[in-house]
């Protein structure tokens, strides 16, 4: 688990995100327990190689923040880590029971609008509604 001086950092350097969610939620992301999910879940799917292990985490990771629509995770995964479709989906779905579940209980309501970005956009894909025609079958 991150320590406190380090959230103190975070909140210091990203004032305007930090102030996005109540301090349970960032010590329930920088957890333990959510590495350890997150490392489970990719286990439990077949995939053992620690750098798209990474990659699961930093998406899963930019869904929690709000920065990526939950929805737009399968695609991630797909186009922007390489797992297949149904590898893709699995992980979703195990993510969305064990971690995004738990989101009501760890965030604040908040009226300000927040930018929330697409995965083209985090990707750096242009031509992510063409990726996204391609996936409508999966989706």
């Amino acid at each position: 688990m991150i320590d406190n001086n380090k959230i103190q950092e975070i909140k210091r350097d990203y004032p305007e995100l930090f102030n996005e969610f109540p301090l349970k939620f960032w010590e329930f992301l920088f957890s333990d327990e959510l590495s350890s999910i997150i490392s489970n879940i990719c286990v439990e799917s077949g995939i053992e190689d620690e750098n798209k292990i990474e990659e699961i985490a930093f998406m899963i990771t930019m869904v929690l923040l709000n920065r990526l629509p939950k929805e737009e995770l399968r695609i991630g995964l797909k186009d922007g880590v390489g797992l297949d479709l149904n590898t893709a989906e699995t992980i979703f779905l195990k993510s969305d029971e064990l971690i995004f579940s738990k989101l009501p209980e760890f965030q604040k309501e908040n009226k300000k609008e927040k930018k929330i970005a697409s995965i083209g956009e985090i990707l750096g894909l242009n031509d992510f509604k063409d990726k996204q025609n391609e996936n409508k079958n999966f989706l």
